[in-house]
Order: structure tokens, then C-alpha cells, then sequence
């Protein structure tokens, strides 16, 4: 018997037992991951190391008891006893829990075959000596790079089995497999000079062809000798991969959830102006190859594609079970297994014209190469954000200068009715399809 069929049977058993608890319905969702790590930092002597693969397994039990109240458990352990445990856990909150509307598991709805299982074949023929090889080579990618040295890198694969049923008779189970590598690349002359970066993929060809190190050695060998900040209000170009960290960062504010409880700056309303009618932004959890993309989410339910900004309004939101159940909806799909929405891939749509028709047009301007780690605070209530990023001034296709790190702080409102153009240079980063933005009214700040 597989770890799925047998995950199956512990889901079959632990309905059984939230019915003879005195459950009216319960949802099971099982989780197994293995991964495997391999690191290396600066101060290692003896290369590249593989960690010792580690094996998680976690069950969410979910109850439905009357007057519409619902509890939580969850286990770390397929034991008998601690699947009891949890259980009874769940029950306990249930019976603690205010009462609220008729609640009940997630409808029964149809789950396509596309994308579900992004499984990489080639996942059982890998060696920790193809994972050492693909940090080490990044690391002497970075090295060779006159001016930068590499800091740490560290190598991520993961395998995960969901599997999924509630006492409607939903069944459902799928096998993912995601490779990742991040790595933190120095200035030689000035160690606090710092760049991260990472790629993902599902597939681990994606990630061993990818010259992270080399990208990352050439990013930070051009933070240095910077120039003075020219006086005067310059457009902005803001590069792609800047772009997908802002819209990645903002998301969550489309979650009902957050604005029913005053957490968001959006009104929830539909039709609210955003920003500039060249916007564009679309989740699809459902896509095929996507580095988000699932066949269900925490409750069961498959994603359905949902145009959060559609022409530079607001369009769709990402809403519960619950409450798609008070509005005769359907739930989008996008339930995270700890409670809050779940973003699946982002689109953002490219525009018509390339940076080389665009720049000798736009004349001097700054462009933003890339946020500093750890700088990109948030504030999805009042609707700001600020950031610390390495800005340059250019003037059409030329690049004149680095002008060190700026401080940018706005509105997404603001910033999303400064858009003047898109490019057409759509590409992906992670999880977010991206392309170049040119912004009007954005200045750096003291």
C-alpha cells in the first residue's frame, strides 16, 4: 500500500471518529514532506553540505458540531493516540467556540486534472552529489566575479503528499515537488554591501541551469563608487523583479478575512479605483507549471482564477468557505492550511512596447534595481509601504551612475496611479509574472 492510500485510510478513520465524538461533519487534511538541505557559507572548509533528510508529517482535524460552531486540531504523529488527541482537541474547541451561522464542511465540487501533482519524474535518480554540485558551482559562479564573494547558499527540495477528505465523501490527494536555492553574495571592498536573492521551480532543471551565483556576483559588483542624487522630480523605472516583490507583498489585502476586520485598506467593494487602467493582476493557482499551482486548498476546494485588479480597479477577492456560504457563492480556493487566504501565481499583464523602445522617450530617470533584504515594510491597513532600495540614474539606454541605497516610502494607491507605461519584458519571478513599470510621482525619502 502507498503513503497516499494509507494517508486515505487515516483520513477515512479520523472522520469515523469525529462522527462518533458527536461531530456533524468533520474535514481531515494530512500533510507528509520530505526534504533534503544542502548549505554552504563562507566560513566552511570543507565545501558544500548535505543535512540529514528530514520527514514531517501534520494532521488538521476540523469539526462541525451544531449552532454553526467548528474546532481545530491538529497532530504531528499518525498514532493512534495522538490522532485521538487531536480529535478530542477539536471537539473541546468546538464546544468552546461562539455560535455562529450553519456551518459545514466545503461543497463537493469538481477537481480538474490539469496541474494537479507538479511531481518532477527525475526526483528519484538525484544523489546529494547533483544537489552538492548545483550549490558548489553557484558559489564559484559568484566567486569569479572581480569585486564580490559569496556569503552563504543554501539548497531546498522538498516532496509533499497532501491528502484530503470530509465527511461529504471528498477525496482527494496530489504529489508535489519543489527545488529552491537562495544565496547571499558580498562586496569585497564593503562586506555590508549584501545581496539575496532565490530561485524556485518544481522541477530541479530549472533550478541547476539558472546561473544564481553569477547573477548575484554581477548584481553587487555594481553597488559601489556611488554619485550624488540629481535635484529635481524624475520619472521611476521600476524593474521586474521589483515589481513582483511589491505585488507578492501587497496581496493579502484582497483577503475578506483581513478587510471585515479593518486590516486592509481596501473597502472590499468592487469597482474601487486602485490605480492606473494599465493594471492588471490575476491569480491562478490552477496554472500548469506554476511554482504555486494546486489542484485544492486546505478546505478542499479547487482554485478558480480570480482577477483581484482588473484595469486598475478592484475586481475579485479571495473569500472563505463561510462566507461564500452566506453569499450563495462558490469559495475561491484559496485557503491556507493555518487560516488565511493562499495566493496561488500572480500575473501581472505586460504592456505592448520593449525597454528600448520606451527608454530614449522618457529621457533622465532612476531606475531601482533591487530592494535590500529584510527593508520592505508593510503596512496593509493604512495601505503604505517603504523600502530601502539600490537605485540608479540613467539617461535613455545608458546608465549614468549608482546612486547607493534610497529610501522610497508611498501608498500602493500612489504608487499604482503613477503608472505611466508597462513594459512588454513579462518574466517570472518565483511565484509572480512580472514586467517593467514606469512610474511618475514616486521620490526618494530622508
Amino acid at each position: 500500500m502507498s503513503e497516499q492510500e494509507s494517508d486515505m485510510d487515516l483520513c477515512r478513520d479520523v472522520n469515523r471518529q469525529c462522527e462518533d465524538a458527536g461531530a456533524e461533519g468533520g474535514e481531515v487534511l494530512i500533510t507528509r514532506t520530505l526534504s533534503r538541505t544542502v548549505t554552504w557559507q563562507t566560513a566552511a572548509v570543507t565545501g558544500a553540505v548535505a543535512l540529514v533528510p528530514r520527514d514531517t508529517l501534520k494532521v488538521v482535524v476540523r469539526v462541525f458540531c451544531s449552532e454553526g460552531r467548528v474546532g481545530l486540531g491538529t497532530s504531528t504523529s499518525s498514532r493512534p493516540a495522538s490522532i485521538q488527541q487531536a480529535v478530542a482537541s477539536a471537539m473541546a474547541a468546538a464546544g468552546e467556540a461562539e455560535t455562529g451561522p450553519d456551518a459545514g464542511p466545503a461543497p463537493r465540487l469538481d477537481v480538474s486534472t490539469m496541474g494537479l501533482g507538479i511531481y518532477d519524474r527525475r526526483n528519484q535518480q538525484l544523489t546529494d552529489e547533483d544537489r552538492i554540485d548545483v550549490v558548489e558551482q553557484n558559489v564559484n559562479g559568484c566567486d569569479r566575479v572581480d569585486g564580490a564573494h559569496a556569503q552563504i547558499f543554501r539548497y531546498v527540495e522538498t516532496i509533499e503528499h497532501r491528502t484530503f477528505r470530509s465527511s461529504r465523501g471528498v477525496e482527494l490527494s496530489e504529489s508535489t515537488t519543489h527545488y529552491s536555492l537562495k544565496g547571499t553574495a558580498f562586496l569585497v571592498s564593503d562586506q555590508t554591501v549584501q545581496v539575496t536573492d532565490e530561485v524556485a521551480s518544481r522541477h530541479f532543471a530549472d533550478v541547476a541551469s539558472l546561473p544564481l551565483g553569477a547573477t548575484l556576483g554581477k548584481r553587487v559588483a555594481r553597488y559601489q563608487g556611488a554619485i550624488a542624487v540629481p535635484e529635481g522630480e524624475l520619472p521611476v523605472i521600476i524593474e521586474p523583479s521589483v515589481v513582483a516583490q511589491l505585488m507578492l507583498a501587497v496581496v493579502p489585502a484582497f483577503d475578506r478575512a483581513l478587510i471585515d476586520a479593518g486590516r486592509s485598506f481596501l473597502s472590499g467593494q468592487p469597482d474601487q479605483h486602485l490605480g492606473s487602467p494599465l493594471l492588471h493582476l490575476i491569480d491562478d493557482a490552477g496554472r500548469s507549471g506554476g511554482l504555486n499551482t494546486r489542484g485544492f486548498d486546505a478546505r478542499g476546494v479547487p482554485p478558480v482564477s480570480l482577477p483581484l485588479i482588473r484595469e486598475g480597479k478592484a475586481a475579485a477577492f479571495y473569500t472563505s468557505v463561510e462566507r461564500a456560504a452566506l453569499l450563495g457563492a462558490r469559495p475561491c480556493g484559496h485557503a491556507h492550511p493555518r487560516g488565511q487566504a493562499w495566493p496561488g501565481n500572480l500575473l501581472l499583464r505586460s504592456g505592448n512596447r520593449s525597454r528600448n523602445m520606451m527608454f530614449p522617450e522618457i529621457g533622465a530617470f532612476l531606475m531601482l534595481d533591487g530592494i535590500v533584504q529584510g527593508s520592505l515594510r508593510v503596512n496593509l491597513a493604512k495601505g503604505r509601504f517603504s523600502m530601502d532600495v539600490h537605485t540608479f540614474l540613467a539617461d535613455g539606454v545608458h546608465v549614468q551612475g549608482y546612486l547607493g541605497v534610497q529610501r522610497f516610502r508611498t501608498s500602493w494607491i500612489d504608487l499604482w496611479g503613477g503608472i505611466r507605461e508597462i513594459a512588454s519584458d513579462q518574466r517570472r519571478f518565483g511565484c509572480v509574472d512580472a514586467a517593467t513599470w514606469v512610474v511618475d510621482g514616486l521620490a526618494p525619502r530622508d
